[in-house]
């Protein structure tokens, strides 16, 4: 478990008048809320202050948005005390995405720059993070952080993956889908002696974490005020520190283009932004209510509650301990693991969070990481004990219901009798790259032609992950490999061997299998793959058409297929 075990219920908090603390929120009382931790949820005096400003802007537009930008800066100044920055180096955006985004968009080129990311990261900023490297003819590489790191090996299994090449580190200071810290205060200090630039994803941790920018070196950094902090939709802030901010710009260009950083993102046209200017009165009335010292020590012990509640449910319900233990915690979230079979994927724990909203009555965060379902539990002020226990004595057991109808209508695979696929590791990308070797052997080809194949059949540790690569595998034996690369709608089936001893065995359609279903969870319409001549039959069997030819990358005046499988079709 994640912190010491906490045996005690923390009594509720109250509003002012002697009301449940509920009281200031809007929120239906038919409903369980467990999840504040996605997208918050906004107090009723904010709400009408944010009414409030609509109403006046409605009132006289051509008065308003003149004296926008005046209003906006003064917003900007009492969200930088909060968050613990300087107010000029805060910029206001709609979420720490965004944020994101505009730094992406503000770096200039680094030709075969190297951008480090981690297995925890928000899946948004990461995918802006590839575009961004082959904008820079480089590579995205994951530095792979156990769930259970402690500070020591979270820092070291980042630190390793920088390299002379590596222009950007983008790293979690709260992590999304399994909710721990990670160490951006030491990366920080780090990569600043390294001339490495670091942006920290700080999307869950104002409010969540006291002055989330004291003490942390860093260039860039971007968080929501809307989660936490309670603030409403769309308020979020990039803070940029050094010179490089001048080159940031909003991403909608307006009359303020020409105004210094951060200025120039306070003139957007038209945009509706009462969310920023509403934003302190979210802040002010928790501070005024509880304080936010107290409001985090609340969530915090009321978080360490719910894990113990529902995680004795769900090890009395599977015989196997479902607590979590995530290395660096944080308050006010904790993670709980799911039975086998559920929420095996972001797919599937999105489907789950859907039906558990629309069958059980509650709003709660199921997340997947490295293949494993958790409940991501998340309190804040309006939360009591009787939610969790709620959730403990009348969800688990019909969740240990779907667990287990889910285990018996999961299809057989097709083909590769008992062979299971798993995500393949950076170390085995030399094992592979001799399988991939042995297999193009196995049609006969000379040790000369084999030589010239060597190059485009190797697999390189820091491309495993990014090239999506999964291995089939049988009593621990590697049969099979195949990546599925690209971006939607489009992808690549870039590689697909398996081992000769497995050849006819099912192996192959097994990975072609699973490369479709992962096409499809990213929202691919189709794969295009060159195919060896001799693996045309096997393709066009799995229902691949021919589009054309391409010229071999290892041999001068040799033609390969070029075909495709629709995604749709596997």
């Amino acid at each position: 478990m994640s912190e010491p075990e906490v045996v005690t219920a923390p009594r509720p908090l109250l509003l002012a008048d002697g009301r449940p603390a509920a009281r200031a929120w809007s929120l239906d009382p038919a409903l369980r809320h467990l999840n504040h931790g996605s997208f918050g949820a906004v107090p009723l005096a904010a709400q009408e202050r944010q009414r409030e400003l609509r109403a006046e802007m409605e009132r006289a537009p051509v008065v308003w948005f003149p004296r926008l930008p005046g209003r906006l800066a003064e917003a900007r100044a009492g969200l930088a005390g909060f968050l613990g920055a300087d107010p000029g180096d805060l910029a206001l955006v709609p979420n720490a995405s965004a944020g994101a985004s505009v730094v992406y968009a503000g770096l200039e080129r680094r030709g075969g720059g190297e951008i480090v990311v981690t297995d925890h990261g928000y899946g948004a900023v990461t995918m802006g993070a590839e575009r961004l490297a082959r904008r820079w003819g480089g590579r995205v590489r994951t530095a792979r952080v156990p769930l259970d790191a402690d500070e020591e090996r979270a820092y070291e299994a980042v630190t390793a993956e920088v390299g002379e090449r590596t222009a950007l580190v983008v790293v979690d200071q709260v992590t999304s889908a399994t909710g721990r810290r990670l160490p951006v205060e030491r990366i920080g200090t780090e990569l600043r002696g390294r001339g490495v630039l670091l942006l920290v994803d700080g999307a869950h941790a104002p409010g969540l974490i006291a002055a989330p920018l004291e003490g942390l070196t860093c260039d860039f950094w971007a968080g929501n005020l809307h989660k936490w902090g309670c603030a409403p939709r769309g308020t979020a802030a990039l803070v940029a520190r050094g010179p490089l901010r001048d080159g940031l710009h909003p991403l909608i260009d307006s009359w303020g283009a020409h105004d210094p950083y951060p200025d120039r993102f306070d003139q957007q046209g038209t945009v509706d932004a009462t969310q920023h200017l509403a934003a302190r009165t979210s802040l002010d009335f928790v501070e005024s209510t509880w304080g936010w010292p107290a409001a985090r020590r609340y969530m915090d012990d009321l978080a360490g509650y719910a894990e113990r509640v529902v995680g004795a449910a769900f090890t009395a319900l599977t015989g196997e301990d479902a607590r979590v233990d995530v290395g660096m915690p944080v308050p006010g979230m904790r993670l709980v693991r799911l039975p086998d079979g559920l929420a095996d994927s972001r797919l599937t724990a999105d489907a789950l969070r859907d039906r558990a909203a629309a069958e059980l009555g509650v709003e709660a965060a199921f997340t997947s990481f490295e293949g494993v379902g958790y409940v991501r539990l998340s309190a804040h002020v309006y939360n009591t004990a009787e939610d969790y226990e709620y959730f403990a004595e009348r969800c688990v057991p019909v969740l240990g219901e779907w667990a287990r109808a889910a285990a018996r209508h999961r299809p057989r695979r097709p083909g590769g009798g008992d062979a299971t696929i798993r995500a393949a590791g950076p170390h085995e990308a030399g094992p592979l790259s001799d399988l991939a070797l042995r297999s193009k052997a196995h049609w006969g080809y000379g040790r000369e032609f084999l030589d010239r194949c060597r190059a485009e059949l190797t697999l390189h540790p820091e491309e495993v992950v990014p090239r999506r690569t999964a291995v089939a595998e049988r009593d621990g034996r590697v049969l099979g490999f195949v990546t599925v690369e690209g971006e939607a709608p489009e992808g690549e089936l870039g590689m697909l061997f398996v081992d000769p001893p497995a050849i006819g065995g099912g192996i192959g359609r097994l990975l072609l299998a699973h490369a479709l279903g992962v096409a499809r969870d990213l929202g691919f319409a189709r794969l295009r793959l060159e195919a060896d001549p001799y693996a045309e039959p096997f393709c066009r069997a799995m229902g691949a058409v021919r589009t054309g030819s391409v010229p071999s990358g290892s041999a001068e005046g040799r033609s390969l297929p070029l075909m495709t499988v629709e995604v749709g079709a596997g």
